[in-house]
């Protein structure tokens, strides 16, 4: 394992060998993973909602889903 001072410059020397456009998408990728994300909450709080969708909006959802993946 590297320390970090030496982590953060391979880091670097990686960066720039990426084109401009790479360099905006790693950019990109930075901020999501650093981004704050709201607090969830228990699974027990949405229990009463198990159930509500329908066999055929569920159904609609999947195909949705594989259509576009």
């Amino acid at each position: 394992m590297m320390d970090p001072i030496s982590l953060k410059k391979e880091i670097l020397r990686r960066v720039n060998t990426l084109s401009y456009e790479l360099q905006c998408k790693l950019l990109e990728y930075i901020d999501f993973l650093t981004q704050k994300l709201p607090k969830g909450v228990p699974g027990k709080q949405i229990l009463k909602f198990a159930g509500s969708i329908s066999q055929e909006d569920l159904q609609a959802m999947e195909k949705a889903v594989e259509d576009s993946c």
